[in-house]
């Protein structure tokens, strides 16, 4: 991430790592993230999973209309 810090595909796997290792930094690393990542419905979506397949399916077609 110091070296491409506007990858969002590195952050995304980042954050995901952190939040299946229950890491403590994972709520400010996500702050962090929240400056890079485009779509934050995918980081959503990531990281809850299933749980909130609908919510994703509106929130994606509200922000391409």
């Amino acid at each position: 991430l110091e070296q491409y810090p506007y990858c969002q595909t590195l952050w995304l796997l980042y954050l995901k790592n952190l939040y299946l290792l229950r890491d403590g930094s994972f709520s400010s690393e996500l702050r962090k993230a929240a400056l890079y990542v485009n779509d934050r419905c995918a980081v959503f979506y990531l990281i809850e999973g299933d749980k909130y397949r609908l919510w994703l399916e509106n929130c994606r077609s509200k922000s391409s209309v």
